[in-house]
């Protein structure tokens, strides 16, 4: 899984490279990302999943190259993306550190900031303190 969703990322177009043999690789972009798969070639039996979104006028453009070799590249957008990255470890243990440190107190303080726009993406749960 790789989350292109996060703020830090420098603004742009970017280029993700793969070379998948047998795997699947899912992406996390941001919701009306445009994501370019032209330059990526198929070898054997592959998919190319992308049904949670659609691409937007303007919106990020991310550009695959590279080869799929029997593979699957997976496109996650929006609450899925959101939702993708909840199921993750990394999230659930980013999770416990924050109530262990008394920085947020139950589900409600998390779904509050969801809602007001303040934690929208994974490499970020300190923005949850401030609920």
């Amino acid at each position: 899984m790789l989350d292109l969703r996060s703020p830090r990322i420098e603004p742009g177009d970017i280029e993700v490279r793969l070379d998948l043999d047998h795997a699947m690789v899912k992406l996390l972009v941001p919701e009306g990302a445009i994501v370019d798969d032209g330059d990526l070639r198929r070898v054997g039996r592959c998919g190319l999943v992308d049904w949670s979104g659609a691409p937007a006028p303007g919106g990020r453009r991310i550009r695959v190259t590279g080869e799929l070799r029997t593979a699957e590249l997976r496109i996650n957008r929006g609450g899925i993306a959101i939702l993708s990255a909840m199921l993750t470890g990394e999230y659930l243990r980013d999770l416990w550190r924050l109530y262990k440190e008394q920085r947020w107190r139950s589900l409600a303080d998390v779904q509050r900031a969801y809602r007001e726009g303040r934690w929208t993406a994974i490499d970020d749960p300190a923005r949850v303190a401030s609920a």
